[in-house]
């Protein structure tokens, strides 16, 4: 498989006779190798990189959706402090394309400005491309 792809992919259990199951549900998987992975809480410091490398994710997972890259806010991150929006914008971008995919939307907390982000959030969108 080509590096940094996503694939859709359905799993089918075949017997000593031949004989098939019916397929499973469809899944997602990505050849994508995430910096810093796993994000271990108050140890992993949460950067700007990250944050990049998840947009780059996200839209290699909408590429494949046929809905074209997100347009996210604050474009390079160099030195820009990692924001709630950044989190919320990277949710909503994963989510209209598992949707679009025919997969379901992952469940995130609901949070409010001033809410820490940190490695639940981080792992918990990193897992709805995996």
């Amino acid at each position: 498989m080509p590096v940094n792809s996503a694939f859709i992919y359905k799993v089918q259990a075949v017997d000593i006779y031949s004989s098939a199951s019916p397929d499973s549900n469809s899944d997602l998987a990505m050849t994508f190798t995430f910096l810093d992975d796993p994000i271990v809480p108050n140890v992993t410091p949460i950067k700007g990189a990250q944050i990049v490398q998840m947009r780059n994710a996200v839209n290699i997972v909408r590429g494949i959706a046929g809905i074209g890259d997100y347009p996210f806010s604050d474009g390079a991150l160099g030195a820009v402090k990692v924001k709630l929006l950044h989190l919320t914008q990277l949710e909503t971008a994963l989510n209209e394309a598992r949707t679009s995919l025919g997969l379901t939307a992952v469940s995130y907390p609901s949070r409010t400005i001033g809410s820490k982000v940190g490695a639940a959030e981080f792992t918990l969108l990193r897992n709805g491309m995996k």
